[in-house]
């Protein structure tokens, strides 16, 4: 089988409920209306998923930004919060630094209705931070080209995975039950060979070419169900990618699932079914490297 794009991925809010979408659009800071939005504690800090304290899961929490002037969020179909796009403007007053992993950078603060809305669905005190495209945050400098830009992603503009590897899963923990949700994909790729993806240096998706810049070291957000916002009891994802996918090494460690990439140029918008063609293959990346279960060189 070549391999091709079985499924596309945007995450308005960060740590928020995914959209499936047939055509996605990239943008100057990765796929456009991916991680536009994130709630932050009264420190500036990143809220996600299950937050400490709280009764509710942002994983519940949808976002339409389809319409042309309004956002709309919504969890259990319930008390939906409405905000104009019109509103998310280069006020100074609204902007406000944040930080994300560490990381300093600023957002627009959506104001009291918004803050309120998600504190009672959440049953924290938060705020709801808009990205600011007119101060834009840039990517880490050790995985980036000069002015590579990033939404409010932990780290790169794109995360690809693979059907494959996820079987590989499947097959090797066969009390695994979980989808490729849990790795909240940007590109889903079908059609390689598993773990193929530790080895791929640049592809091209349709038109689009990306570099793939790192392993992507995941943490136990892939134990929450993204149906339901509960946590799992084990087996869980994040588990079995500490028994399977663990490694340290070239100045990264942790349990990895998928490639960061980066976009590099050529036709800006991506469809379901494309063909994707490996341009440029690399050595393993040593932490990878280090796993069981890895790609098979031979």
């Amino acid at each position: 089988m070549n391999p091709y794009v079985s499924a596309l991925y945007r995450y308005p809010l960060k740590s928020g409920a995914g959209q499936k979408l047939n055509s996605m659009t990239i943008s100057p800071y990765g796929p456009e209306g991916d991680r536009i939005f994130m709630l932050v504690d009264g420190s500036g800090n990143f809220i996600f998923h299950r937050p400490p304290q709280g009764k509710g899961s942002l994983a519940l929490i949808k976002t339409d930004i389809s319409d042309s002037d309004v956002i709309t969020f919504s969890m259990n179909g319930n008390a939906d919060l409405r905000l104009m796009k019109a509103d998310i403007q280069t006020i100074p007053s609204k902007l406000r630094e944040v930080t994300v992993h560490d990381k300093k950078c600023h957002g627009y603060d959506m104001g009291d209705r918004a803050a309120e809305w998600f504190q009672y669905r959440l049953g924290i005190k938060c705020r709801l931070i808009a990205y600011a495209a007119d101060n834009p945050r840039f990517v880490d400098p050790d995985y980036a080209q000069e002015g590579d830009k990033v939404g409010f992603a932990d780290g790169m503009q794109v995360l690809f995975t693979s059907t494959s590897s996820l079987n590989s899963l499947y097959e090797i923990s066969a009390t695994a039950h979980f989808g490729m949700d849990r790795f909240r994909p940007n590109i889903v790729i079908d059609g390689l060979p598993a773990w193929q993806e530790d080895v791929v240096a640049r592809v091209k998706v349709g038109g689009a070419v990306f570099e793939f810049v790192k392993p992507c070291s995941r943490c136990v957000m892939t134990a929450i169900d993204q149906q339901t916002g509960a946590r799992d009891k084990a087996p869980h994802p994040y588990g079995i990618l500490g028994d399977l996918r663990k490694g340290e090494g070239g100045g990264l460690s942790g349990r990895f699932f998928g490639q960061n990439a980066a976009f590099r140029g050529g036709e800006k918008i991506i469809n379901v079914g494309q063909p994707v063609e490996i341009l440029e293959v690399k050595p393993m990346h040593p932490a990878v490297s280090q796993a069981k279960l890895k790609y098979n060189l031979t």
